[in-house]
């Protein structure tokens, strides 16, 4: 019986030890957790953070592309307007060309006219 009583004492004592032991590895794993938590914040908060700042820099991208297609589509329609100008100037420039051929034609045309009857009427006075 005193076997039976000292071998209940040590299993008592090993269970306590072991409960303390439980006890002691709750805490670690509870502070483990805590930390593993507070940390898993902080990247959350700082890659929350990134993402905003991302997004912002996107946003602003995106100004300055809205900015290009305005430049791009004035430019594509002064081009056309450019080009336009300049068939019409080819054009009227081909027109008053021949207008100012015509009216250097007859301006010749009445030079000759007044030099033949300038001469003409000389000729006559001297005779």
């Amino acid at each position: 019986m005193r076997q039976e009583q000292e071998h209940s004492q040590h299993v008592d004592r090993l269970r306590k030890g072991l409960e303390i032991q439980i006890k002691e590895m709750q805490v670690r794993l509870d502070e483990a957790e805590a930390a593993a938590l507070k940390g898993g914040k902080k990247i959350i908060a700082k890659l929350e953070e990134r993402i905003r700042a991302l997004e912002q820099e996107l946003d602003g991208e995106q100004v300055k592309m809205e900015g290009h297609f305005r430049v791009i589509f004035t430019i594509r329609n002064s081009s056309k307007r450019i080009n336009q100008i300049w068939f019409n100037s080819k054009f009227v420039y081909s027109a008053a060309t021949k207008k100012r051929t015509k009216t250097t034609e007859k301006q010749n045309a009445v030079s000759r006219n007044w030099t033949s009857r300038w001469k003409r009427t000389k000729r006559t006075r001297n005779a």
